[in-house]
């Protein structure tokens, strides 16, 4: 059990980090209206980096589940807590990433509230993120109160 909760979490987790990847274009599409100026709005920034970190998630928790050590689905839960937080912030700009006036490109979402980004997109993402970033603490803890069977009795694996 103990070893199967491991597989388990890095399981879901990588479940949610393909969905992650999928919502912004495929389940939940973010608006593909350009800008007045012709360049891609704030909102299809967020989606590749949503994209981005989703890959992230997905690639961390597989190689955990292959490489099945404990060292590794702890910084699995620990990595995928910090991008599903950054897939959260930067969207909503709670970290300010980019300047459209001076760089050409920001990270954030359209100004307008009945744009596909605030309509869809976004209550998706509040969803689904803060369930990532529950499950990857949840894990976190459970990854370091669990002891395996041959730490408690004092054989290295």
């Amino acid at each position: 059990m103990k070893k199967n909760f491991k597989i388990i979490a890095s399981s879901i987790l990588a479940l949610l980090g393909i969905i992650l990847i999928l919502t912004p274009y495929q389940l939940f599409p973010v608006c593909g209206i350009p800008a007045p100026d012709g360049t891609p709005m704030k909102c299809a920034y967020s989606a590749k980096l949503i994209i981005a970190l989703g890959v992230i998630i997905l690639l961390v928790n597989l190689v955990a589940i292959l490489k099945r050590k404990k060292a590794l689905y702890s910084l699995a839960y620990i990595a995928t807590a910090i991008a599903a937080f950054f897939s959260y912030a930067l969207p909503k700009q709670l970290i300010k990433v980019g300047n459209k006036k001076t760089m050409g490109w920001e990270i954030g979402l359209c100004a307008k509230a009945d744009h596909g980004c605030r309509l869809h997109t976004l209550p998706a993402l509040d969803v689904i993120i803060p369930a990532v970033i529950i499950i990857a603490v949840i894990a976190i803890v459970l990854n370091f109160l669990i002891k395996d069977k041959f730490e408690t009795k004092g054989i290295k694996k």
